[in-house]
């Protein structure tokens, strides 16, 4: 009888551990060393429950650009290429991560693109040499881009976690920077050198092509 009772009196600690560990939502603000919000930061808890949706995510091209500028996705998704302007792009990468190469097409260029190795990925256009853009793709069921003022709201498990941090402005842009915070308002200044912020766009004086 005894043995029972110590039984059920751990379960029932376990049950009430298991319930005490609650979502808490983590508000954030991913900032430069002087405080100057970083816009497009990829946020992330390393490790979880990776499983990739079923449809694909979206890395468009208008107005000459790539949109969105920053795209996270996780490790074994595939993404879509679209080409929204009236004119060719011809998509590629040369980083280690993913290689490949969409020559000259409008509208769609085919199936879908599987990125199955978490890093970064840098896009450039052979025909619009300021086009730049960049696919994030991490190891986490939890991650997030900053909105145009550094902001950004994370889900996570207990009252604090380990996140990883992105930029495109880090001078080494494979470099992840680790930091703690806790639920609740956080600001997160990076350390990372930062290189210059600049406009990405250009006039296009081809603007047949």
């Amino acid at each position: 009888m005894n043995n029972w009772i110590a039984r059920f009196t751990i379960a029932l600690v376990f049950c009430y551990t298991a319930q005490a560990v609650v979502a808490a939502e983590i508000s954030l603000t991913v900032t430069d060393a002087d405080g100057s919000p970083l816009p497009s930061a990829v946020v992330w808890l390393p490790g979880g429950n990776v499983t990739p949706r079923a449809t694909p995510y979206v890395m468009n091209q208008r107005n000459r650009q790539f949109e969105p500028g920053v795209l996270a996705v996780p490790t074994g998704s595939r993404v879509a290429f679209p080409n929204s302007d009236s004119v060719m792009h011809h998509v590629y990468s040369f980083s280690p991560v993913k290689r490949f190469e969409i020559k000259l097409y409008k509208d769609s260029p085919g199936e879908p693109l599987l990125f199955p190795t978490a890093g970064v990925v840098q896009l450039g256009c052979n025909i619009h040499d300021w086009m730049l853009g960049y696919i994030v793709v991490v190891d986490a069921d939890t991650f997030a881009v900053t909105d145009a003022e550094g902001k950004v709201s994370l889900s996570v498990d207990g009252d604090s976690a380990d996140l990883s941090v992105w930029h495109a402005r880090f001078k080494n842009l494979s470099a992840t920077e680790q930091h703690t915070v806790r639920s609740g308002a956080q600001v997160i200044k990076v350390a990372q050198a930062l290189t210059p912020a600049v406009d990405p766009y250009q006039a296009d004086e081809f603007d047949g092509y």
